[in-house]
């Protein structure tokens, strides 16, 4: 499956209401990590609020980010049948030391990932051609997206991909794990 890029995959009011909540409501939770990535190897320090986990809501914000996977799936003609996870991400500016950061997928069965990006950023996404399950190989970037508000990619969730450090704005985005 190719990626699935759509702008504006949301009511504008939407995506204010949603930049400004993750930007300056004091009862939104975020958690600090020493290192976003599972991996263990890289160095991503970053914040990040799990408001969904194996279907179950797990934030009084759940209500609030469901909406915006249905609404950009409709307007994309992607059905949604099962929402595994959702979680918001929070990356700050600063320096960075290499082009991306790992490569990874979010869960090793079969699903779809929406990504949501809540405000313009350099932090660019980066895809591999690389899917879970293949020979172990080089990640051969095959495509990037740039963050941009309201902006969704949609992608087979067995395919390898990557943030970026962002280095001039933070960079905030909305996952969504999903069969569809």
């Amino acid at each position: 499956m190719k990626n699935i890029i759509k702008d504006n995959c949301i009511n504008p009011n939407y995506q204010n209401f949603i930049h400004e909540t993750l930007r300056v409501d004091t009862d939104f939770r975020w958690v600090y990590h020493d290192n976003l990535s599972e991996d263990g190897e890289s160095q991503l320090p970053g914040f990040s609020h799990m408001f969904l986990l194996d279907g179950k809501s797990t934030s009084s914000y759940t209500g609030m980010f469901m909406p915006l996977l249905f609404e950009a799936c409709y307007n994309t003609g992607i059905s949604v049948s099962n929402v595994i996870r959702g979680r918001c991400f929070l990356q700050t500016p600063g320096v960075r030391h290499k082009e991306y950061d790992s490569m990874h997928v979010d869960l090793a069965d079969p699903h779809m990932v929406c990504l949501y990006y809540v405000n313009d950023s350099d932090g660019d996404t980066y895809f591999s051609e690389r899917m879970y399950g293949d020979p172990i190989a080089e990640y051969d970037i095959n495509s990037t997206v740039t963050p941009k508000k309201g902006r969704c990619v949609f992608f087979d969730g067995l395919r390898f991909h990557s943030s970026s450090k962002p280095t001039h704005n933070s960079r905030f985005v909305i996952n969504f794990n999903f069969i569809p």
